[in-house]
């Protein structure tokens, strides 16, 4: 691409050869960008891309090149370019502050701990403060854990002060690192008769989910915030580890604590899911082709794109039919439901494909499906409740 002269008209425009003034010292306002460019005769030619231009061209003109075309290069030269004095120790307040903003962020947003070493979150910290220079991934590392020992000593002494009993939930789950986790939630009721709850551990798991491994684990917990003979109960789900967990957590309560008044019980929203599941199996056909229409719609591409034109033709923002998933236990709940508003649409999409009869559900089927709606509605309703 070749731009004449003729073409760059920039009232405030600095040729590339002129200096710009600041203060005392005399800086070309372009110097850093002059190792991408080469000037011969009366031209300027980008030693990226060869494209020509005036030696009179403006500076605008050069940097809007370099930030299309060469955004990697623009950055680097920008940086060079900007000369600006770091914070000193007299700004160290408002470095502080800047500190510890960042560090909420990355404990809030779950971010890893390297995300200061991102290059676009560089960019964008350095043109909004030139002067603030990011900490290293070692020292968000160390303070990180240095506020986390602060809030759970500011826990320990919190709890030391409550008189009351108080209940812990706890459950068990691997991440998609493969990692296991056991959960630990404390509950109690306030002076105000509100009830009140905190995360205060999570416990990595490197052993078999064994009931006692389980129980030795939260023990170590309930020791390290001195409240063995404060709990009154815990609550679990019904997995035979579980229930062993119970007994041994009793046992060692009693044993180390002399508290004898702890229970344990199984989560009734637990229960309810298990009775409605096998309720659910005496439908199961009518919730199966319910099930492969929405998985159908959604892995078809051609299907998906002619629903999405008859909620045009009729005016109704798009809704698009879920798929349930076994372990979210609301998930069946909803993508029936989406699938019963949507059953207009859907009426009309399966008359112009007439393929998916096989696997739509008939007039007789949704009288079904309506019933087992409103049976699900009744255990959320109530497993909400119970929360």
């Amino acid at each position: 691409m070749n731009i004449s002269v003729n073409a760059i008209v920039i009232e405030d425009s600095i040729p590339l050869t002129a200096p710009k003034v600041i203060g005392k010292q005399s800086k070309n306002k372009c110097h850093s960008l002059r190792k991408y460019l080469e000037i011969k005769d009366d031209n300027v030619f980008c030693l990226l891309c060869q494209v020509k231009y005036s030696k009179n061209t403006g500076i605008s003109t050069i940097k809007k090149h370099f930030s299309n075309f060469h955004e990697e290069a623009y950055k680097e030269a920008m940086k060079e370019a900007v000369n600006v004095e770091p914070y000193t120790e007299k700004d160290s307040k408002k470095v502080e502050l800047i500190n510890s903003q960042l560090y909420e962020w990355i404990i809030c947003d779950q971010q890893p701990f390297n995300v200061v070493e991102n290059n676009e979150f560089q960019n964008l910290v350095f043109i909004l403060d030139p002067r603030y220079k990011l900490p290293t991934r070692q020292a968000v590392s160390q303070y990180i854990e240095t506020i986390f020992k602060e809030q759970k000593k500011n826990i320990y002494d919190m709890l030391s002060l409550l008189q009351q009993k108080m209940s812990i939930t706890t459950d068990a789950w691997t991440a998609c690192t493969n990692q296991a986790y056991l959960s630990v939630t404390l509950h109690w009721i306030d002076k105000e008769w509100c009830m009140k709850h905190i995360l205060i551990d999570l416990i990595p798991i490197h052993e078999n989910h064994t009931g006692l491994v389980l129980a030795e684990n939260i023990l170590n917990t309930l020791k390290d915030y001195n409240i063995g003979n404060k709990i009154l109960a815990v609550t679990t789900d019904n997995a035979a580890n579980m229930i062993n967990f119970g007994r041994h957590l009793a046992t060692m309560l009693a044993d180390k604590f002399n508290n004898k008044e702890f229970m344990h019980f199984r989560c009734a929203a637990h229960i309810l899911n298990l009775a409605v599941q096998a309720g659910l199996k005496l439908i199961n056909e009518p919730i199966e082709k319910a099930r492969k229409f929405s998985s159908k719609i959604r892995n078809s591409q051609p299907l998906f794109e002619e629903l999405k034109k008859i909620f045009a033709m009729k005016g109704r923002p798009f809704l698009v039919p879920e798929v349930d998933t076994p372990t979210r236990w609301n998930s069946l709940y909803l993508s029936i439901k989406k699938l019963y508003c949507i059953k207009d649409m859907t009426d009309i999409l399966v008359m112009s494909n007439r393929q998916l009869e096989s696997i739509y559900p008939t007039n007789d089927d949704w009288k079904t499906i309506n019933v087992s709606i409103l049976s699900i509605f009744f255990y959320f309703y109530f497993k909400e409740l119970y929360y």
